[in-house]
């Protein structure tokens, strides 16, 4: 397996890996995020930075959509193939996006994500993510939970992480 940037020949494929990659959340009593509609393509060209998982083969199983929040590097999406799971493609990915926010100069990735999934909050943390406490937020990461609030996801199952790069 490879990472490289994304092209926009890929952006088709990254929509379906994220609706794919979605349905796990049906089984952990979560359904209306694998109803949540994936990126348009106009919101992926938009992207900070697509990093896709190339396997043996060339086929594109996994991609992390990298955005900059306060001047650091903020990881919006991690998907993988559901079929590719637990095989490293996502661990490749976070690799690949630390390497990034630090050839950037960066001094940190944070990220938002579920407190207790088993494939989110849990998994981060085995890869260096530490939870930041609400008083530490910046202005614009409570914009962020404001902005997933909004959205429908419930701020108490939801956490700020962060892991330095430094």
């Amino acid at each position: 397996m490879r990472i490289r940037l994304a092209t926009p020949a890929d952006f088709e494929t990254l929509q379906e890996i994220e609706r794919r990659a979605g349905t796990l959340f049906i089984d952990v009593g979560l359904p209306e995020i694998a109803e949540h509609p994936a990126p348009t393509l106009d919101e992926l060209h938009e992207a900070e930075a697509l990093l896709v998982a190339v396997a043996t083969g060339g086929q594109v199983v996994g991609y992390a959509w990298v955005e900059r929040v306060d001047g650091e590097t903020h990881l919006e999406q991690l998907s993988v193939l559901p079929e590719h799971g637990r095989q490293g493609v996502g661990t490749a990915l976070l690799d690949a996006v630390v390497d990034w926010a630090h050839a950037r100069g960066d001094r940190a990735v944070t990220l938002t994500t579920f407190r207790d999934v088993p494939f989110n909050g849990p998994l981060y943390a085995k890869r260096g993510f530490c939870e930041v406490p609400e008083a530490e937020w910046t202005e614009a990461e409570r914009q962020l939970v404001a902005d997933e609030a909004a959205m429908g996801l419930e701020p108490a199952t939801r956490m700020l992480m962060r892991r330095s790069v430094q």
